[in-house]
């Protein structure tokens, strides 16, 4: 059963879900900045963020980065361990945009920035509804090198109408 819940501060979920991606090599494609387990607990803590679960286990997270001041956008990122069927990611993605959109009734867009080297996580976007828009080039640091980032972006009457 794919669920999504709103994160209870549950320190050692949270730091195991991080291990996991760490082990995985997906926290360094999510976190192409820089991370550690201080940041990420920081992030669950400071952040609107969800939880995904499998049949009870976690598997994944979503979180709003920032919101604007105006309540009408917000970005918004994904991470999954590996592991499921690609189809279940995609159906938390999805119910996860539902849910960021559902939490916030101002809000009308949300957006996010990938780095354009990271096709998967340029294909995932597309899957989960979020349309691309174009590129902004030499926009951020992705592996020690700079790379153009893929903005995409998802409007909550087609997320909530689906």
């Amino acid at each position: 059963m794919l669920e999504i819940h709103e994160t209870i501060p549950d320190t050692n979920t949270i730091a195991r879900l991080y291990l996991n991606l760490v082990d995985q090599g997906i926290a360094d494609e999510v976190f192409y900045a820089g991370h550690d387990l201080a940041y990420f607990l920081d992030l669950f803590n400071t952040k609107k963020n969800w939880l995904c679960t499998i049949n009870g286990l976690v598997v994944g997270f979503g979180v709003v980065n920032a919101y604007a001041e105006s309540w009408v956008r917000a970005e918004v990122s994904f991470a999954f361990v590996k592991g499921f069927h690609p189809r279940k990611y995609v159906e938390l993605g999805k119910m996860m945009l539902r849910e960021v959109f559902a939490s916030e009734p101002r809000l009308k867009y949300v957006y996010g920035t990938t780095p354009s080297r990271n096709r998967a996580a340029v294909k995932y976007a597309k899957l989960i509804g979020m349309k691309q828009v174009g590129l902004t080039p030499n926009y951020l640091d992705y592996h020690g090198e700079v790379d153009d980032a893929v903005i995409t972006y998802a409007e909550r009457g087609i997320i909530l109408a689906d």
